[in-house]
């Protein structure tokens, strides 16, 4: 669990690893959210895009409050290796976020 918060228009940014072992096993990942002043905006993407922003990324969602990003390594989209997370917000925001993952049953 960590806190961030963005200006207006800013971006806070964060990274996971996720090895080709872990993905193979069809893994669930979820970006956690939940704001402490304000709403966010929050994108993922896999390596080699290291700032997923509105124009480009691969999982996102606009959050109103608490709320998750939920995506899994067998989507066309999922690389193995570095996640890149940007949170971002039209006005100053502070939020906490978690990164959590596990297998799917």
């Amino acid at each position: 669990l960590t806190e961030g918060a963005v200006k207006a228009h800013g971006y806070d940014r964060y990274r996971f690893y996720v090895s080709k072992a872990e993905a193979a096993r069809n893994i669930e990942m979820s970006i956690e959210v939940t704001p402490l002043r304000g709403s966010v905006t929050v994108f993922a993407a896999c390596a080699p895009n290291e700032y997923p922003r509105n124009e480009s990324h691969d999982w996102g969602r606009q959050l109103a409050g608490q709320g998750s990003v939920v995506f899994n390594s067998a989507s066309p989209k999922f690389r193995p290796g570095w996640v890149y997370v940007g949170v971002t917000s039209d006005a100053l925001a502070a939020f906490s976020l978690r990164v959590r993952w596990a297998n799917e049953t």
